[in-house]
């Protein structure tokens, strides 16, 4: 069952072959001001417009789990690297165009001869107005 996106070069599923999901996701939401100093007084706020959201989300993957590592860091590299704007879609809430600014790889576990078996990943996306 696919239970999220970032376009359709990387899938969050959970499936009996294949599993990929998305944990600890944080969305940040801002606004920008500008502070206007006042002779003898604090100073004031001026509202000047809604920031850029960003999300992150860690994905832990595993070939245990049936992920081919070396294809979706493969992927990953080129998403990050390319300036792919896709739809990012978590939890079935469509949160809009985005673009993968980065993504940090932490290996969990290697087999004896180094290879790596499972991958802890920390994606972070920025909202990509069109």
């Amino acid at each position: 069952m696919v239970i999220g996106s970032f376009g359709q070069h990387l899938v969050f599923e959970v499936h009996p072959d294949r599993v990929v999901t998305p944990g600890s996701v944080k969305r940040d939401m801002a606004a920008a001001y500008e502070e206007h100093k006042v002779l003898g007084a604090k100073p004031r706020l001026e509202f000047i417009a809604p920031e850029l959201n960003t999300m992150s989300c860690s994905v832990r993957l595993s070939a245990a789990l049936g992920v081919d590592l070396e294809e979706t860091m493969l992927d990953v590299e080129t998403l990050v690297a390319g300036g792919f704007v896709e739809k990012l879609i978590l939890g079935g809430v469509n949160y809009g165009h985005h673009v993968l600014t980065k993504a940090t790889e932490e290996w969990s576990k290697s087999d004896p001869k180094g290879k790596r078996i499972s991958i802890n990943l920390t994606l972070e996306f920025k909202e990509y107005l069109k």
